[in-house]
């Protein structure tokens, strides 16, 4: 049996109690310590840098999508990681994270990416003492030259030429398909995952048009997939921007966690803190809380962490007496979520 070779990457250890309180939404921690579920989610991932990593190149986009609080920033945070885990100097993997009004400029896209493969060159050469390091420095080298020469150039900036040619004689999927082959030197040796979140916010405009198709058909052979994450509509927001015909296997709408996902997470964060109390205390505080939670992920974070902040202010002990304005506490944390 073929090993899995993207596993799910192993759970954070919890931040520090009082830090971890101050804290308001899941996105302000990176990764989430208590992340749980989403498997089925994280196979449409896992297939497709798989896919990616046995040489399959082109129409490798993934989506994600879902309501609020269906805990997409969290399950991009679990696969970005995994993406760095998986990272060695004869296979080197890289996770570049992009903002969706960046997708109006191929430019500023390719810099990000050059920009996370020059970051990754470097660690990876620091961590190594074989021939390996040679490779990825003189990697490290072409890559802060074109890094440099784009910087120069200017972001989205009129008259920009490429290959002699002024960006206005340009049509915008030539222009796009040239910066990228211009990098290809390059990113021919990694493969890159881009990861869009706030996806629904893709801009659009002809000139995403042409970023978009070098994402999901990248030239010149360029090992990348890109990964959005956006609200229910982010399908039919990237259709629109010209990203069309997405297989029904790489798009995954995400809905609420199951009773028993719901329920280990919140176990999960009274575990971590080693509060004292009843067993039976302890069973019906976690049954409160996951009903009140719903199973929506955001849910889980916010209603927990009013949970512990009540059980944390009182001494550190579960006792049934205090669940009540646990409860309330997590119910006007979810009010405040969907207001903001």
């Amino acid at each position: 049996m073929k090993q899995n070779p993207f596993p799910k990457p192993p759970p954070v250890d919890p931040l520090p109690l009082k830090e971890w309180l101050k804290l308001t939404d899941r996105a302000e921690v990176g990764r989430e310590p208590f992340f749980r579920g989403r498997d089925l989610e994280y196979k449409v991932f896992r297939d497709a840098v798989t896919s990616l990593g046995e040489g399959h190149i082109g129409g490798g986009t993934i989506v994600f999508q879902g309501p609020p609080g269906a805990g997409k920033t969290a399950l991009l945070g679990e696969c970005m990681e995994a993406v760095r885990q998986h990272s060695t100097s004869n296979n080197p993997w890289v996770a570049v994270k992009i903002k969706p009004e960046s997708l109006k400029s191929t430019v500023e896209v390719v810099m990000l990416i050059i920009d996370a493969v020059n970051a990754e060159s470097a660690r990876l050469s620091d961590a190594i003492s074989d021939t390996s390091a040679n490779e990825l420095k003189n990697l490290l080298i072409l890559g802060q030259k074109l890094y440099q020469e784009l910087s120069q150039r200017g972001i989205g900036i009129a008259g920009f030429s490429v290959g002699g040619k002024p960006q206005s004689e340009w049509d915008t999927n030539e222009l796009s398909q040239r910066i990228f082959q211009n990098a290809s030197k390059l990113l021919e040796n990694f493969h890159v995952v881009a990861f869009i979140d706030e996806a629904q916010n893709t801009p659009d405009e002809p000139s995403t048009r042409g970023v978009l198709d070098c994402l999901n058909e990248p030239p010149s052979r360029i090992p990348l997939i890109a990964a959005f994450f956006g609200l229910g509509d982010t399908e039919v927001r990237l259709e629109k921007c010209g990203l069309s015909r997405l297989p029904d296997e790489r798009v995954a709408n995400l809905r609420l966690l199951s009773e028993a996902d719901t329920s280990d997470a919140i176990k999960s964060m009274f575990d971590a803190y080693e509060f004292v109390g009843l067993q039976q205390d302890r069973e019906i505080w976690i049954e409160r809380l996951v009903e009140l939670s719903q199973g929506w992920p955001q849910h889980i974070n916010r209603v927990a962490v009013a949970a512990v902040r009540v059980i944390y202010d009182n001494g550190g002990k579960i006792e049934g007496g205090l669940l009540e304005k646990a409860l309330e506490d997590g119910r006007d944390r979810k009010k405040d979520y969907y207001a903001r």
